[in-house]
């Protein structure tokens, strides 16, 4: 009996080494992020095969050079070779209102990034087989640098996801700083259109576009409005914008970048101006009516055009040299690879403001 206990006794300290050295191997090869849905998120590492069921999260891995991970991407990323050249041999996996899960599936992913609002089913659709679903907008300056320092993690790509923020903070940095010098803060109404063609459509706290409007200097008159909703025609004279900024969904030639002219952004432009109940707005009184392509607006640091464009409307004697097609050309060259000249190909907005070289 005595050399039995011997023996446990000296075997029992090397069983809680191993144990020990089992469970640090083990919690080695997870990661527990909290995405932006709230929901944390633990993940067996390394992460190898992934799905973009949006273009944002497409773009993001793709300026963190990790395309080689990637098994399937939407239908947007697929069939669009202005923006996404080379793209075409992903799976086609739909969009995130629409997937494809069948072909999800057969892509066998570890992980799928899509919104924090679409697909709302996909925890449902993808139970039981192993594949995680991380939820990233990319598209709230709020959140954008959070979450593009976890997709780092998540693909290993830590070190070229800090070169993204550093650039994406070099930017926004500037326009913040620079409205910051500025005491006067116009008043703008800011219309949105999501695809269904509305006019007197809004977006409030809590929208990504919001952001924009409130980082580029302006005050919303509609600032307590919840995410987007209809507004009143008469709510809009009675807040008086001394600035009217509209959006269109979608873009009048796909992505917003194959447009040669500015003719549709100039149709939407000439139909505020024209609207009678609208007559006595400064906005229109003054002709301080502008007009986003809608891609301009959109995550990945493609909003970096929406920013700049709104910044420069807003404080023209603060932004006068200031050049958001230069920035964006810049990150599209250096981040996302792609060989396209912004001078001879897309239009984003009008009327393009002058830029007055210092």
């Amino acid at each position: 009996m005595t050399k039995a206990r011997k023996v446990i006794q000296i075997g029992l300290p090397l069983l809680l080494l191993l144990f020990a050295a089992a469970s640090q191997a083990s919690a080695a090869q997870t990661l527990s992020i909290v995405d932006s849905s709230g929901r944390e998120v633990t993940l067996e590492m390394p992460v190898e095969r992934v799905v973009a069921l949006t273009s944002e999260s497409f773009d993001v891995i793709r300026a963190l050079d990790a395309l080689d991970k990637v098994v399937g991407a939407n239908k947007y990323v697929v069939e669009d070779e202005l923006l996404y050249p080379g793209c075409s041999s992903y799976t086609n996996l739909g969009s995130s209102f629409s997937v494809d899960y069948e072909a999800l599936i057969q892509a066998g992913p570890q992980v799928v990034f899509t919104y924090t609002s679409s697909p709302k089913d996909i925890l449902e659709k993808l139970e039981g087989t192993g594949i995680e679903v991380v939820r990233f907008n990319f598209n709230k300056m709020s959140t954008y640098e959070d979450e593009v320092a976890k997709t780092g993690q998540i693909l290993g790509r830590e070190e070229e996801a800090q070169q993204l923020i550093d650039f994406y903070e070099g930017y926004t940095g500037t326009i913040e700083e620079n409205v910051a010098t500025s005491v006067n803060k116009p008043k703008v109404y800011l219309e949105a259109d999501f695809g269904g063609g509305k006019n007197y459509v809004t977006c409030g706290e809590g929208h990504g576009h919001h952001e924009l409007l409130a980082a580029a200097g302006g005050e919303n008159i509609f600032v307590e409005v919840n995410g987007s909703k209809d507004v009143d025609p008469e709510a809009v004279i009675a807040r008086d914008p001394e600035i009217i900024v509209k959006y269109r969904y979608p873009a009048p030639a796909g992505l917003g970048m194959a447009i040669d002219n500015t003719s549709g952004l100039e149709a939407i432009r000439q139909e505020i101006l024209d609207r009678p109940e609208l007559q006595n707005v400064t906005a229109v009184k003054n002709e301080q009516v502008y007009v986003l392509t809608w891609d301009s607006t959109r995550g990945a640091a493609r909003y970096f055009l929406a920013l700049g464009y709104m910044a420069k409307w807003f404080h023209p004697e603060l932004f006068s040299d200031f050049d958001p097609r230069a920035t964006y050309q810049e990150y599209l060259s250096q981040y996302q690879g792609v060989d396209i000249d912004l001078d001879e190909q897309g239009v984003f907005v009008y009327p393009e403001p002058e830029i007055v070289a210092t």
